[in-house]
């Protein structure tokens, strides 16, 4: 469980609400040239363990940001 100060809530509660409305063409610019992605991206040492996985931001899957992301991020 994230412990979330109540003025970090409120901050990002007030900025949510000041920000224009989502009409799509930021994802649009974001995808623009996109090809394709790997499954569970690896990359690793020449011993074989791993020193960067894809996986650590499958966190960027989730459709709402945690209450602690400023949501002008999101």
């Amino acid at each position: 469980m994230t412990c979330v100060h109540g003025s970090t809530l409120d901050f990002n509660r007030l900025l949510q609400a000041d920000l224009p409305p989502e009409d799509g063409q930021d994802l649009d610019d974001a995808l623009s040239g996109f090809i394709a992605s790997v499954d569970h991206a690896e990359v690793r040492a020449a011993d074989g363990r791993v020193v960067w996985s894809q996986q650590s931001y499958a966190f960027l899957d989730d459709e709402a940001a945690p209450e602690t992301v400023n949501p002008s991020l999101w």
